[in-house]
């Protein structure tokens, strides 16, 4: 789905229990209630919206939100759990069992588009649930780990995203999904696996996802994770940039390394040539990167051309060692 390596904890994802409550003591509260969730859970969707704008290839974010939305607020399917409520089920039942009827459906239909809408319902369930009290509780910092889960939406995994993880495996995933559309423009490695991988992962076990070769190797060995450790420690680069001066406009050329690969850009702007070799802190916290600037003068002294090397700080001292 997306090249790259994670290595991390193990975070089981959408294992939910059944509910607990299954019928309504007060129908018209237990709608109130209905109501006050599907609010939230808009109202939640809305701020993920809003916030995409700041995220990698946002348009590309932005959109696929936009379209998983347009579940979130099918009215007919609020209707049906709105109805299992009146008929006396709990809020978190009536959600559980109008969406099971809605899976089982959509599971029918030989379009392959329809059919990855699965994830879209089983993403809003989860946001619903969660908004009802019910939801799978998720760790708060997720940095370094590697989530596994059987389907997996947009939404949830923008918030997995904001969470800091690390990378992702989905049992029913394809390249033409929501969450590998996203997982692209954010740059998640990503991978698809077999059945049965959600239940054979335990929380908190060590895990290599390798979406390169499409490989998870739960609890691995201390050699093979060794292994992997080396391999990401020699990506450490993130991106190299070659100007050259012209009268006019400059020629530059920007190599970036991606979860996909480098990527190669040129432009023709005006650029700020250093006078002397530098290297300057950029941005803050986990995102911060060593900037190395190097001009490249001629025999009169005067820049011509300039090197500059980018890497995010626990890489630039991984790379000054291996210098």
């Amino acid at each position: 789905l997306v090249a790259g390596l994670a290595i991390g904890p193990v975070v089981v994802h959408g294992l939910r229990p059944a509910p607990t409550r299954l019928l309504a003591d007060d129908p018209a509260r237990e709608q109130a209630r209905l109501a006050q969730a599907v609010a939230r859970m808009r109202h939640g969707i809305d701020q993920l919206i809003a916030a995409s704008g700041e995220l990698p290839a946002a348009a590309t974010t932005r959109d696929v939100l936009e379209a998983y939305r347009l579940v979130a607020e099918d009215a007919g399917w609020l209707r049906r759990v709105a109805g299992r409520v009146a008929a006396g089920l709990s809020a978190e039942a009536a959600v559980e069992r109008a969406a099971s009827e809605v899976r089982e459906r959509m599971r029918r239909i030989n379009d392959p588009y329809l059919r990855e809408r699965v994830a879209d319902i089983e993403d809003m369930i989860e946001r619903m649930l969660a908004a009802l009290g019910a939801g799978t509780a998720k760790p708060e910092d997720a940095r370094g780990m590697v989530l596994v889960c059987r389907r997996l939406g947009p939404a949830e995994l923008l918030d997995w995203h904001q969470r800091g993880i690390a990378g992702v495996a989905i049992e029913e995933a394809s390249t033409g999904g929501h969450a590998a559309i996203l997982a692209r423009a954010l740059e998640i490695p990503a991978i698809a696996v077999e059945a049965g991988a959600t239940e054979a992962a335990r929380q908190g076990d060590p895990v290599l996802l390798d979406a390169e070769s499409g490989a998870l190797i739960l609890r691995p060995d201390p050699e093979v994770t060794a292994l992997y450790d080396r391999a990401l420690a020699a990506r450490g680069a993130r991106a190299a940039e070659l100007a050259v001066r012209h009268p006019g406009l400059d020629d530059v050329v920007r190599i970036q390394f991606t979860a996909a690969g480098p990527e190669t850009l040129f432009a023709q702007r005006e650029y700020e040539f250093p006078d002397q070799p530098s290297a300057v802190l950029v941005g803050s916290g986990d995102a911060r990167v060593w900037q190395v600037d190097l001009p490249v003068k001629d025999s009169y002294g005067r820049t011509v051309a300039s090197l500059r090397v980018e890497a995010f700080v626990s890489d630039a001292e991984t790379l000054a060692e291996k210098e």
